[in-house]
């Protein structure tokens, strides 16, 4: 089970402290067993059965004050998940783990949306991921040409024989 960081400071939030025992233990469960990036798909019997009753999630998603949201696929997203579990992603990173996680985002259609919650223009991170493309391209194509570079023998050949002209005057 994966390692998260915990917000102790969602009792003191009045959304949560309005919210009925089971649904507090409904939410707790979705951040718990979400993945890395905030989004669970929805077992909502086995929720209910870890929780221990019968969970309203109607009443639930509507009372969240937008801290959950159900995805065109069905999936529930947590918003401010990634922004309290990383606070400082960065689009320009090249760690192994950062990277993982935005292909996460990517793979959901969140990564434009979570990334401009952490103030990044989305023109810059896609213009970034097209460069860095293009970067990718480059070095394929070097790598896959072996061969030696070759020499520029492009040249007038009226002036080359002027050349050999005056080259064979001087010697005679």
């Amino acid at each position: 089970m994966p390692k998260r960081f915990r917000d102790t400071e969602i009792w003191g939030r009045a959304w949560y402290r309005l919210l009925p025992p089971a649904e507090k233990c409904a939410f707790d469960y979705i951040l718990d067993n979400c993945d890395s990036v905030g989004v669970w798909a929805p077992d909502l019997d086995a929720a209910s059965y870890h929780v221990g009753e019968a969970i309203d999630w109607a009443h639930l998603f509507e009372n969240c004050n937008g801290n959950i949201e159900v995805l065109e696929n069905g999936k529930v997203f947590v918003p401010d998940f990634c922004l309290f579990q990383y606070p400082r992603l960065s689009p320009e990173s090249t760690s192994k783990p950062i990277l993982s996680y935005l292909s996460a985002l990517r793979k959901h259609g969140l990564l434009e949306r979570v990334l401009k919650g952490y103030g990044y223009p989305i023109h810059t991170v896609q213009e970034k991921e097209k460069e860095k493309d293009m970067e990718k391209e480059k070095e394929k194509e070097k790598s896959d040409d072996l061969s030696y570079p070759q020499a520029d023998v492009s040249f007038n050949f009226e002036e080359l024989l002027a050349k050999l002209r005056k080259q064979k005057e001087g010697i005679e």
